[in-house]
């Protein structure tokens, strides 16, 4: 296929270099199988290699002890966060085998991005609202006032 004279294959290429070569940003992982008695800091030491941790906690029960994950937030270029997850993929640590996967939002992120959300369509539809009023006062015909004609 072309399109303006440019093969479609070029232009997936593209987006395949353009996001191999896409600069650092933070990546939420979620690690199970984490053994019962390790710290956040332990956590984000394990992950330094692959990126910048911004954020590492490990889910305790009630009662303090490990629930047997976590999660690690990792500013690092996506290749790096690839490499990150093969790596430690099915690696033992501590007798424990880990899995790594990238992770949903966390609740409260989700929740500050829906209200973003939210507000831009309420100021988009009070954006429309008003031009409408505005075309729709420009094309009514000016009333007649007694005072200013004679």
């Amino acid at each position: 296929f072309f399109f303006r004279g440019v093969a479609m294959v070029d232009v997936e290429e593209s987006l395949e270099e353009s996001l191999e070569r896409a600069g650092p940003s933070t990546h939420r992982l979620h690690i199970d199988g984490l053994p019962s008695d390790v710290s956040d800091a332990e956590l984000a030491r394990r992950f330094t290699p692959f990126g910048e941790v911004r954020e590492a906690s490990v889910i305790r029960g009630a009662d303090g002890a490990c629930r047997g994950f976590g999660y690690v937030s990792l500013h690092a270029a996506p290749p790096e966060v690839a490499r990150c997850i093969k790596a430690y993929t099915g690696t033992r640590w501590r007798g424990k085998r880990l899995a790594v996967a990238p992770a949903s939002e966390d609740y409260m992120t989700r929740l500050k991005r829906e209200w973003e959300e939210a507000a831009e369509q309420r100021r988009a539809e009070e954006a429309a609202a008003g031009a409408a009023a505005a075309a729709a006062a420009a094309e009514r015909p000016a009333a007649h006032d007694p005072a200013t004609t004679r």
